[in-house]
């Protein structure tokens, strides 16, 4: 019993060890998520401030530092729209796709129904012309996945951990019911071997009553029981046969 006990202690701090790493795992990939969307909003509003810049720039001025900004967004999936949701151009999308106009449409709207703060382009008089949506680059929605990736292969952990464990104490059991079964036969065959010869010596005493028969079947029943005993656990003989015979 103090063994099981110990079993079960381990099966408990297994458990918790797992619980610990996954909420460990979780709270890294959450606060990691956390950083990267906060950079990724930063660098959307300063590409949005760069379009604004570049809309209500001078024909004489230089504008090819706003034009690298704007190029340098590689990851970041964003859809420019005017006044009245038009599409007007997009970047970092399936340009195939974007040829369809449901899936342009079903794409602003998922872009506009987000959580994402968007943006809105104004002149320099303060009239509003366009407005920035934009959604989650491809890494970070990997990093959502794998949170989920992550609690699937804690639980996997967890049940393989306990099945270990079960099929271990399962193991341990057989074992102890094998050596009782082996130690019961080595404990009954020293008097059954004694009756035996008491048998045989009630016999020779037998005048017959039939007294010695009935105890002859009582200890060659007891006999069968005790080579029963011994023969748990062992490999069982195989011999062929012939199935038309044995049918």
């Amino acid at each position: 019993m103090r063994i099981y006990r110990k079993k079960r202690q381990w099966k408990f701090l297994l458990v918790l060890f797992a619980f610990a790493i996954g909420a460990l795992s979780l709270w890294y990939t959450n606060t990691l998520m956390e950083k990267l969307s906060f950079e990724e909003h930063k660098r959307i509003e300063l590409w949005a401030e760069a379009t604004q810049q570049l809309i209500n720039s001078s024909p004489e001025q230089d504008v090819s530092f706003l034009f690298e900004v704007l190029r340098n967004n590689e990851t970041i999936p964003v859809i420019l729209v005017d006044m009245e949701d038009n599409i007007l151009s997009f970047r970092n999308l399936d340009s195939l796709k974007m040829e369809d106009p449901d899936y342009r449409q079903m794409k602003l709207n998922e872009f506009k129904t987000n959580d994402k703060e968007h943006f809105v382009i104004k002149t320099e008089d303060g009239i509003e012309l366009n407005k920035i949506y934009y959604s989650d680059s491809l890494l970070l929605r990997q990093l959502q996945i794998y949170t989920y990736v992550q609690l699937g292969i804690v639980f996997l952990f967890i049940l393989m951990a306990y099945f270990a464990f079960s099929i271990s104490r399962k193991a341990e059991q057989d074992q102890v019911w094998l050596g009782m079964s082996k130690e019961t036969a080595h404990q009954l065959g020293t008097p059954i071997s004694s009756l035996m010869a008491w048998v045989e010596i009630i016999k020779e005493t037998d005048k017959g009553t039939g007294i010695s028969a009935e105890i002859e079947k009582d200890v060659k029943r007891l006999e069968k029981i005790a080579a029963r005993f011994s023969k748990i656990g062992s490999q069982p003989q195989l011999t062929p046969n012939e199935i038309y015979s044995t049918i």
